[in-house]
């Protein structure tokens, strides 16, 4: 997993094996973390990014790299944060990966208080929905269907036909 140290100019990405410095997050970023530590000091962040290789993975000046950064923090402090974030134009998305230990929130997204915000990019592999059953009802049903028998279109509606 990679490290974050916070710098007075900045918050920097380290790599996890040697604490090499990998790069710096954009300000904007940086800022809004800032300030959510400051709503509550005992949040932890988790950063990380896929790649291939660790051995290929080192500092380069030009490149950009997309960095997740998971949000562990203290359920009272939900909404403040969320509010912070919102202030600071970032929102929350669902990580593709975080610690199944917790309880998943997000203050970003719809759902009760006191229940855990619904998981939606879960594996679909493991969810098997057989819905063949309820599409033959529909297409079988005998219900009638209420046409009338003359229609009428807007003269303004016209589409050429075309062989």
């Amino acid at each position: 997993m990679l490290q974050l140290r916070f710098r007075v100019d900045g918050v920097s990405v380290l790599l996890p094996t040697t604490n090499d410095e990998l790069g710096v997050l954009d300000m904007k970023t940086a800022n809004a973390m800032r300030t959510v530590i400051a709503v509550d000091p005992t949040i932890t962040f988790e950063p990380y990014f896929y790649w291939k290789d660790e051995r290929g993975l080192k500092p380069q000046p030009s490149k950009i790299f997309s960095v997740n950064i998971n949000i562990y923090g203290d359920v009272a402090k939900l909404e403040e944060v969320g509010s912070t974030l919102s202030t600071a134009c970032l929102y929350l998305q669902e990580p593709p990966s975080f610690n199944r230990d917790f309880v998943y929130r997000n203050p970003h997204v719809l759902s009760w208080p006191l229940e855990k915000t619904p998981i939606f990019l879960e594996d679909q592999d493991s969810i098997k929905i057989d819905i063949s059953n309820d599409i033959d009802l529909i297409l079988n049903e005998s219900a009638p269907v209420n046409v009338p028998s003359t229609l009428t279109q807007y003269p303004s509606i016209s589409t050429p036909l075309k062989p």
